[in-house]
């Protein structure tokens, strides 16, 4: 079998991409942080978050207190 000429390029091409392999490793660390960041702020409660469950806590036992009150007054 003959052997291919295999032509890969300008010397200036191979610069461009060896520039542009190294952006790519710079973006893909940064990329990362972004999405990490980004999970956090989406995965964390928030504080509307706690107050409603506390709030509904709060109206569970009342009520509780209430029926339980109502029904030794009678």
């Amino acid at each position: 079998m003959a052997r291919k000429d295999v032509n890969k390029g300008s010397n200036i091409d191979i610069y461009r991409k060896k520039i542009g392999k190294q952006e790519y490793r710079r973006n893909k660390g940064v990329v990362k942080s972004i999405k990490d960041t980004s999970d956090a702020k989406q995965s964390a409660i928030g504080v509307k978050e706690i107050l409603l469950v506390m709030v509904a806590i709060f109206v569970l036992l009342a009520t509780i207190y209430l029926m339980v009150f109502l029904s030794f007054e009678k």
